[in-house]
């Protein structure tokens, strides 16, 4: 069960999925209130997140474009590294795939072992 939710992980994309209002909104506000003040507080009550109005099309409908776009670049930045012999840009390439890879992993373990 990890092994699949950590495989569908990198297949999902659900940007800004979190960024609903709170549930534990009275939490939230004597937590900002404590700790930044009472501007805060009207900050954040006044924010698109906190009044559910955050475009969640848009944010999908960029991601389903930027998100291909930015593997492709990867690809192709990589596949150019290689054959010029750039040993620096090959590793940013396989430290940026590798760490979007085993962070995928990990969230699929803790999911689906849970």
């Amino acid at each position: 069960m990890a092994m699949h939710t950590a495989g569908a992980s990198l297949m999902a994309h659900g940007p800004g999925a979190e960024l609903a209002p709170l549930e534990t909104d009275y939490w939230m506000v004597d937590v900002l209130t404590e700790k930044f003040g009472q501007a805060t507080v009207d900050g954040y009550r006044k924010s698109l997140q906190s009044r559910g109005l955050l475009p969640q099309t848009v944010l999908r409908t960029i991601d389903s474009v930027a998100f291909p776009a930015a593997v492709l670049a990867a690809l192709a930045f990589g596949a150019a590294s290689v054959r010029r012999g750039r040993q620096q840009e090959i590793a940013l390439v396989a430290l940026v795939v590798s760490g979007f890879v085993i962070n995928a992993v990990l969230c699929g373990f803790v999911i689906g072992g849970i």
